[in-house]
């Protein structure tokens, strides 16, 4: 089983503190809930919280990626959320904007995602449109 959460990369609200050796981004989006058959869903509230460590070598950053999402009702109950951390490394480029088609992380979760807990989080980056998609699976 798995679905997805997509936002897009040019809707993020930032603070950004970049030092000499090391930048540390708060990013922040809407999410939307996609691959669910639920009409329930649908009034769904989601908020990404991305916190983002780059540290800067010669050639290559080295990115740890915190994904922390929270679901809400109208009425601002929570009623999920997860929390998902990534590693990687690239060449090195100006800014926060990975290079790569994609990473994977490990999932904690609770509530309406508390399935996939334990499980893995693939996140895909489309760099031309800005889309970014979590696709969550259940630990097998």
């Amino acid at each position: 089983m798995s679905c997805q959460l997509t936002w897009n990369y040019n809707n993020y609200k930032s603070n950004v503190n970049e030092g000499e050796e090391i930048d540390v981004a708060i990013l922040t989006s809407d999410v939307a809930l996609t691959g669910v058959d639920n009409n329930a869903l649908n009034d769904l509230f989601g908020q990404l919280v991305l916190d983002i460590t780059k540290t800067k070598m010669e050639d290559i950053d080295v990115y740890q990626e915190n994904y922390n999402i929270i679901y809400s009702s109208q009425d601002s109950k929570v009623i999920g959320s997860l929390y998902v951390v990534t590693g990687y490394q690239q060449p090195a480029t100006d800014g926060f904007q990975t290079t790569l088609k994609n990473v994977s992380g490990t999932i904690s979760a609770q509530g309406i995602f508390s399935m996939f807990n334990d499980g893995t989080a693939i996140i895909q980056y489309n760099n031309e449109t800005g889309r970014r998609c979590l696709s969550l699976y259940v630990r097998k």
